[in-house]
């Protein structure tokens, strides 16, 4: 027994903790109470209800075999004699990056003072959801399964006095740790009706999925899900079988019969979808949604997601309220079948509670605040993430900017030492390689890829870390895995100290700079961040040799990597020897200015030219067009971050602008890539905010 709780056990219906996404609700009765707290822990994703109300969703995520107990106040929800409490969990059971595969549980127990009023193990019945279709395709590569219901009667069971049926078991003990990142407020929109059209049924000539749908990429024997040909729902086939004839007004009428409506939120966001559906006769109905849209028309799988849900509903008053949270600027809401009317169309947002915005003169600063704010604030909710969409995943270098981000707006850097410290719950990841350290984390690596520049920004951002906060005791307990990943390095260090032919996923940055040849060999932006990472691990832990052996780097770059215009990208091993490749991008430039190979007194010309010549107003085609663009992440982020370091506050303005004004104007969010062919809500864009700070503007 978790030693947070007072007498609540670890529980799941019998023979089912491995089972994959198995869905299942538990219940009990509770005593009106003035002080009444919950403590809530599981492996997968709960929701809790009161009354037939919606409380809270979680849990704040940790590493492998340990748990976050949640432990709130109820109180003003226990507002009858006998109230119905339902936490409903998935137990998805499978491989992602969102939630680590670990066997199902919930534990469980209302408390008053030292009072426990129910517990798991003791009180809660249980019953495997009745109306949600469990074998049902995938969400994404990264994330879980989609969602699909049939609701042949309105369901009472959130609100009525009958309890569950399927037995429990008791589980093994749990570790079960605390959570110190703060709740959600689950803040409510509204949306307004912005497009209409018909609905009819066809049988395209051809389908499109991506690989997600097929499982690919899934060994076999793993418990992944299943292939379309296996589930028993696929709402992405489903919705390549309609087609939509477009209105060119607007309608006014909430009712819907083989019919679609559109709707508009004030901004992209996360949360729960929620709405009240009268249905006069038996109707399909789906939620279709994504973070933008062309013209008229959206496209709900444009991020390699399914963001499409199925509902199969009966005559009768429906209150939907989407099991997971999703992200979306635009609804669309499709009936067919029969008629129905749709009203309270809203999001419960799942995202950080409210923090003040910083205020600034320049109109089209604010503009660019406000959207890094609310990107903020949705992918810094348990932990740090890259997008609240497709992946939710908490990616290290995302994090280092995040972490700015969040010193920025609070003082504190709560989030990110909870996102750190879940990475000390393992000695070894998975498959991932003794002394790496995982992509992202939370999440299963079960066939060893990795990135092994990503390990490196954890060590800079340790250092950082120490810089903004002065605390010590997490820079302590990472030095046996920091001084573990210099151990893995030195396998690929050649005989000038340069590491060479490195594995898995090497990534640089998502342009020319990381194509396959590109990173090859010896890379010198890899190259340029061992550097960094020796030098920031021999200053945090006073290593002097670490420190000697850092110049020693340092030195070999600068007289292999600079062709005296430029810093190339590469070289190329023969049998003659070590031969640079006359090549240079961007992003190149920007490695050796961040990590301390290059500064404004040793390379004054080439300065020069990254700040006069290079950015958003580069004409590409005129202007070096042997220089490869850089791309949003990370080139642009660290040019911003350069022009920060040598006070260019002006250009910082400028170049801001440039980069960020038109994807808030467009979204209200900021995006991971500077098209909108990808996430359009990414955490590490927030860290606009950090820089403007700096520059106190």
């Amino acid at each position: 027994m978790g030693e947070l709780f007072l007498k609540a056990m670890p529980v799941w219906i019998n023979d089912a903790q491995k089972e994959v996404n198995c869905r299942v609700q538990f219940k009990a009765f509770c005593a009106k109470s003035d002080c009444a707290k919950i403590h809530i822990a599981t492996s997968g994703v709960y929701q809790l209800w009161i009354n037939g109300k919606f409380v809270s969703y979680g849990p704040a995520r940790a590493g492998k075999n340990h748990f976050r107990m949640e432990n709130f106040d109820i109180s003003k929800y226990l507002t009858l004699d006998n109230n119905t409490v339902v936490i409903e969990v998935a137990g998805y059971y499978c491989s992602n990056f969102y939630i680590m595969q670990q066997p199902s549980f919930l534990q469980a127990e209302i408390v008053d003072k030292e009072v426990v009023l129910a517990s798991t193990g003791y009180d809660f019945s249980a019953r495997k959801s009745p109306y949600y279709i469990q074998k049902i395709q995938r969400y994404s590569y990264q994330r879980t399964f989609a969602e699909a219901y049939t609701n042949s009667t309105v369901d009472e069971f959130f609100t009525n006095d009958l309890s569950g049926t399927d037995k429990i078991a008791v589980c093994d003990d749990k570790t079960i740790i605390e959570r110190y990142v703060p709740y959600p407020e689950f803040e409510i929109i509204g949306a307004k009706a912005v497009f209409s059209g018909l609905v009819e049924k066809i049988i395209p000539e051809t389908y499109v999925f991506d690989r997600y749908c097929y499982a690919v990429g899934m060994r076999e024997g793993e418990s992944t899900g299943w292939k379309l040909n296996e589930v028993e729902a696929a709402p992405e086939r489903d919705y390549q079988e309609m087609k939509f004839i477009h209105s060119n007004t607007v309608s006014n009428s909430s009712t819907l019969n083989n019919s679609y409506n559109i709707y508009e939120f004030p901004h992209n966001a996360t949360g729960m979808i929620t709405l009240e559906v009268n249905v006069k006769e038996n109707i399909t109905l789906y939620l279709a949604f994504d973070e933008i849209i062309e013209g008229n028309k959206l496209n709900p799988t444009r991020c390699r997601g399914c963001n499409i849900i199925r509902y199969q509903l009966s005559s009768g008053i429906h209150k939907i309220h989407t099991f997971e949270v999703y992200t979306m600027k635009y609804l669309q809401i499709i009936a067919l079948g029969g008629e129905c009317d749709i009203n309270a169309v809203n999001i419960i947002e799942y995202k950080h509670p409210a923090i003040p915005v910083p205020q600034y003169s320049d109109n089209d600063i604010q503009t660019v605040v406000n959207a890094a704010v609310e990107s903020y604030r949705q992918n810094a909710v348990d932990i740090f993430t890259d997008c609240p969409s497709r992946e939710r995943a908490g990616w290290l270098c995302d994090s280092y900017f995040l972490a700015r981000a969040e010193f920025a707006l609070t003082n504190k850097n709560i989030v990110e030492e909870s996102f750190l410290e879940n990475f000390l719950h393992e000695d070894i990841y998975g498959k991932v390689p003794k002394g790496m350290f995982p992509m992202c984390y939370p999440a299963d690596h079960r066939f060893g890829r990795h990135i092994p520049n990503w390990a490196m920004w954890l060590v800079v951002e340790l250092r950082d870390y120490l810089d903004r906060t002065g605390k010590r005791e997490l820079i302590d307990r990472f030095k046996s895995k920091v001084y573990g990943l210099l151990d893995f390095f030195k396998g690929f260090e050649n005989s000038d100290g340069l590491l060479e032919d490195l594995q898995s996923w090497v990534f640089v940055e998502w342009s020319r700079a990381n194509d396959t040849d590109m990173v090859q060999g010896i890379n010198y932006p890899s190259n340029m961040m061992y550097y960094l990472t020796v030098k920031c691990t021999g200053e945090l832990y006073g290593d002097d040799d670490l420190l000697k052996k850092a110049e020693n780097i340092k030195a070999k770059i600068l007289e292999q990597s600079f062709d005296g215009n430029f810093f190339v990208d590469r070289a190329v091993r023969t049998n003659d020897g070590v031969f640079p490749v006359p090549e240079s991008t961007e992003v190149c430039q920007y490695y050796a200015f961040f990590a301390g190979i290059a500064t404004r007194d040793s390379h004054p010309e080439l300065f020069k030219k990254l700040v006069n010549e290079f950015g958003p107003k580069r004409d590409i085609q005129y202007c070096y067009p042997e220089i490869s663009p850089a791309a949003p992440f990370i080139g642009n982020y660290l040019r911003l971050e350069i022009l920060m370091n040598y006070g260019l506050y002006s250009e910082i303005l400028d170049n801001i602008k440039g980069y960020f004004l038109y994807m808030a104007k467009r979204t209200g969010t900021l995006w991971e890539k500077a098209e909108s062919t990808n996430s359009c809500n990414h955490g590490f864009a927030s860290c606009v905010l950090y820089w403007l700070k700096k520059m106190d503007v």
